[in-house]
């Protein structure tokens, strides 16, 4: 017996580029969440408080006009472990009040004053509920 193999990706059709993919992370409500990543100024320069300004925001949709959550540095953002990595920390009892669904992040750095700007990072969060969750009924919006 022949096994057969099939070509997931045909010919003429160009393969996704893992780079081009949005990244999506997964959360139960009433958990923190902690987002790792490495940032730097629009020069190279790895990020730290006293050379960049960093604004990361949690939105419901993307033309919202006021944000679930904002972090900064020493205030949800911390330095990681290395230069210019950065720990992004949304508080438990900020993920406790979240609808279940996907909301949306992005990062903006710039440097120290305000000038260089640039979007770092962008993605998802998709929150759902467990049985071990604080709440279960965070209505929809309308």
């Amino acid at each position: 017996m022949s096994e057969i193999y099939t070509d997931p990706e045909p010919v003429g059709v160009t393969p996704p580029d893992d780079a081009d993919r949005r990244n999506i992370y997964k959360l139960t409500g009433g958990d923190a969440c902690v987002l790792h990543t490495s940032v730097t100024l629009m020069d190279g320069t790895p990020v730290t408080p006293d050379n960049a300004r960093l604004h990361f925001a949690l939105a419901d949709q993307r033309f919202s006009e006021d944000n679930e959550w904002d972090g900064y540095w020493h205030d949800g953002i911390e330095e990681g472990n290395a230069p210019g990595r950065i720990v992004i920390t949304i508080p438990e009892a900020v993920t406790a009040t979240l609808r279940r669904g996907s909301f949306l992040f992005s990062l903006v750095v710039t440097d120290a004053l305000g000038v260089d700007r640039h979007t770092a990072l962008t993605g998802s969060i998709l929150v759902e509920y467990e049985p071990t969750s604080p709440t279960h009924n965070i209505p929809y919006k309308d």
